[in-house]
């Protein structure tokens, strides 16, 4: 349990980020950074933990895990974050924790239930190119901390 040992606290980390953020006044919130606010950025981490830990549980059940998506080209990942931020959009940021805690409790179960031996299981992902489990969870961590990253340091002299 030592690997997703680690994958919990990282996750509960990046969480407790973005609850702080979240905090924050709403001309925070409006601040942007490049074509997004800090709102919208928010939203897409949590759209895109929401839909890893989906892609995450399905690689885990089926043997070999099957996509209704395929996400080829940078224009069609545009247009899947377009989509998922547009969902959130008028979502306040209490409704945003909301949604992000109910997130976070889904991968902490998934994780504190996982065989540690599923970490190498390869899979293919809903885009090209194969991974396994293991670098997947790594992928959602470190997207999530390039993001707050950005956040934070759009936010400093906030």
């Amino acid at each position: 349990m030592k690997e997703i040992g680690y994958f919990i606290k990282e996750i509960k980390e990046t969480h407790k980020d973005i609850l702080k953020i979240l905090e924050l006044s709403p001309s925070a919130l409006q601040k942007k950074i490049k074509n997004w606010t800090v709102k919208d950025a928010i939203a897409h981490i949590i759209s895109w933990r929401k839909e890893e830990m989906e892609i995450v549980k399905k690689a885990v059940k089926e043997k070999k895990p099957e996509w209704n998506y395929f996400l080829k080209t940078q224009k069609d990942l545009d247009k899947w974050n377009e989509k998922e931020i547009s969902k959130r959009k008028d979502k306040t940021p209490k409704e945003l924790k909301q949604e992000l805690e109910n997130i976070l409790r889904e991968w902490l179960s998934l994780l504190e239930n996982m065989d540690e031996k599923i970490l190498g299981k390869e899979f293919q992902t809903p885009w090209e190119g194969k991974t396994t489990v293991r670098e997947y969870i790594e992928v959602e961590i470190e997207h999530t901390k390039g993001h707050l990253e950005r956040i934070k340091n759009t936010l400093r002299n906030f």
